[in-house]
């Protein structure tokens, strides 16, 4: 595939990528049945990058099954603006550096897609088993919860909570863009000895 429609696909899907930007810990629980109240919502996923389209609640019922409430932003045109330009600018600064030859652009949009569809199965996540609900909250969770704790130190507050997965996920890229061949290295160099 040629690589401008590679590129340019890539950074469409990271648009509408989704961050769990909420997951609520202290739920209301009816005290005769010791179950969780129905029609509470358990998680919020947010979708758009850099700026939210819409927000998409995940919510228990009363048979222990989900279901799903989209809650519109309020800003969908403000955020589509952000977005398209976004779009545009990433596309061309991923074009200047490969013409530079600083990136390798297989790696670099294997490794972006990678990192978007796992984001973006956190639409599932009341669908997963429940050790990998924890794992994944664990390894999604903290560092979320970190940035976050920096930008608030910073007096930085992000809109609603909703910057800083976007800016973990954007982290993950880079540190996996050069994590990748470091480990290729590695492995070269014990299967040598």
């Amino acid at each position: 595939m040629n690589e401008k429609v590679k590129t340019i696909t890539v950074v469409i899907l990271l648009s509408f990528t989704c961050f769990l930007t909420q997951c609520k810990g202290c739920l209301d629980v009816d005290n005769a049945t010791n179950k969780l109240v129905p029609d509470q919502v358990l998680y919020t996923v947010s979708c758009g990058f850099p700026a939210p389209y819409f927000d998409v609640e995940i919510l228990n019922s009363s048979d222990e099954s989900y279901y799903y409430r989209v809650k519109s932003t309020g800003m969908a045109g403000i955020s589509t603006a952000v977005n398209v330009a976004i779009i545009i600018a990433l596309y061309a600064l991923i074009m200047f550096l490969l013409s530079k030859k600083l990136i390798a652009l297989n790696r670099f949009l294997n490794i972006t897609l990678v990192l978007v569809l796992l984001f973006s199965s956190g639409l599932l996540v009341s669908y997963f088993p429940g050790i990998i609900q924890q794992i994944a909250l664990y390894l999604y969770l903290y560092p979320v919860m970190a940035i976050s704790n920096l930008l608030k130190f910073l007096k930085l507050d992000a809109v609603e909570q909703n910057m800083s997965p976007r800016i973990y996920l954007v982290l993950l890229i880079i540190i996996f863009y050069f994590l990748v061949p470091l480990a290729g290295r590695i492995k070269r160099k014990f299967s040598a000895k």
